[in-house]
């Protein structure tokens, strides 16, 4: 059962979302399903400051796997915290800041999204349950995911440096 699909255009077209973000990633999945299109990018709506290196980035890295994503190594120390006190450290090798987009095998992904039982934070996580090989390829300080008010100021400043920096 495919979501209802609403056309926008030659190359757009508007989907229904569902009651959880991966419910909404498979009906746009299943929209694609009867096509020719072999791979497929997930991008979140609130990380609008994707540059064309991590794109460049990642359609090099789909040559080569059929599941890759963005991340940064986590740098800064980890503490956990409780009643506003450090209860403990986290060691952070191995660990990363995950970012979108996140780029799969459409049949692949697909297939993960329908097996999945429950909601997920991202597609990594979706195809990760399912068995799939996620590769790691660098991302972007500057493709900063738009989360509280504050954020919009720093993607403002961000806009501006790149207006110079074109001119």
């Amino acid at each position: 059962d495919h979501a209802a699909a609403v056309t926008l255009g030659p190359d757009v077209t508007l989907v229904e979302g569902g009651g959880t973000r991966q419910q909404s990633v498979c009906n746009a999945l299943m929209t694609l399903e009867n096509t020719e299109i072999a791979d497929v990018f997930i991008h979140d709506g609130a990380r609008p400051l994707i540059s064309v290196g991590l794109l460049d980035r990642l359609i090099a890295a789909l040559a080569d796997h059929a599941a890759v994503a963005p991340a940064i190594a986590v740098t800064d120390a980890l503490w956990h915290g409780q009643n506003g006190h450090v209860t403990g450290v986290q060691d952070r090798n191995g660990l990363y800041r995950a970012q979108t987009p996140q780029a799969f095998r459409l049949r692949s992904i697909l297939a993960a999204h329908r097996a999945h039982s429950g909601n997920a934070a991202d597609d990594v996580e979706v195809a990760r349950a399912a068995g799939l090989d996620v590769a790691i390829v660098e991302g972007d300080e500057d493709n900063i995911k738009i989360t509280y008010p504050r954020d919009f100021d720093r993607a403002e400043r961000l806009l501006a440096q790149l207006g110079t920096r074109d001119s």
